[in-house]
């Protein structure tokens, strides 16, 4: 389907529900007026935590995605190679001197998530949660992680983001993202993730997911580059799925990926799909 069907579909279905997106609509232009959204979409966005691509509007119906928590080797075969691809195409160290192991991936303190198109890995994003061994972002802000876990919130890390999709839209990234928010937080109950970023795509994830800024920057020696400690709360992604998930023709008014994600009636079907 072409971008043009896709808009006319999205206008259509719109209309269909107009009364019900109404308040939501006039609550989004309201924080467009005073500057809420008002940023416009950052283009790209790039490793340690993600792989660069450009973001779109529109999604293509024709070209289906399986998402899956990837349990078999093969499957995490294909995450690690995706990731080890993607970081060397942006001359990351980490996956070129130091390559993590099959068993890395596997660990049970780490859970990988594929997306597929047609049966080829094509994205993947891993959620490893807290626990006697820590997380990777201990070695770089230890001050800071020490400091979130005073709050007694259990902690879990988004990592290893990767796409290998030239053009993707804003929902099919905003699809893989709701998906590893539930199997975090509804699954297994962590209360507040954190990613290390490089400095250059902090406003990217302040805008598009509203994480927060808790280091100044740091060099990463796992991926000899610079890198930010962001964090984001559970309830407060939680909140922004309620109020926006599902109301993609809100995507040109609110500058965030939230429009894009599922809407919450989905959720327990979501959760379905990732146990079985």
């Amino acid at each position: 389907m072409t971008d043009d069907g896709t808009a006319c579909s999205m206008v259509d279905s719109a209309a269909a529900s107009y009364d019900a997106v109404l308040p939501l609509v006039a609550e989004a232009r309201a924080a467009v007026h005073t500057q809420a959204y008002a940023d416009p979409y950052t283009k790209s966005f790039a490793a340690p935590f993600a792989a660069p691509c450009a973001i779109h509007p529109h999604v293509d119906d024709a070209a289906p995605y399986e998402f899956r928590l990837a349990r078999s080797k093969a499957l995490l075969r294909s995450a690690m190679q995706l990731v080890e691809h993607r970081y060397q195409d942006r001359g990351y160290r980490e996956m070129t001197d130091a390559a993590p192991s099959l068993h890395a991936f596997a660990n049970s303190e780490l859970l990988t998530l594929t997306m597929s198109h047609y049966g080829d890995v094509c994205g993947t994003i891993s959620i490893r949660f807290d626990g006697p061994h820590g997380l990777a972002a201990d070695e770089v802000f230890p001050a800071e992680m020490r400091e979130l876990r005073t709050s007694g919130m259990a902690l879990c890390e988004f990592t290893k983001l990767a796409l290998d999709i030239e053009e993707t839209s804003r929902q099919v990234l905003a699809h893989l993202f709701h998906r590893a928010y539930l199997c975090a937080f509804r699954q297994h109950e962590a209360e507040l993730m954190v990613i290390e970023v490089n400095p250059r795509h902090v406003a990217f994830y302040r805008r598009l997911l509203g994480f927060n800024v808790l280091s100044d920057v740091r060099m990463n020696p796992r991926v000899n580059a610079p890198a930010v400690l962001l964090s984001l709360s559970m309830v407060e992604a939680q909140q922004q799925i309620a109020r926006y998930g599902g109301h993609g023709e809100l995507g040109k008014v609110v500058r965030t990926l939230y429009p894009f994600s599922y809407s919450p009636q989905d959720e327990q079907a979501l959760l379905d799909s990732l146990v079985h």
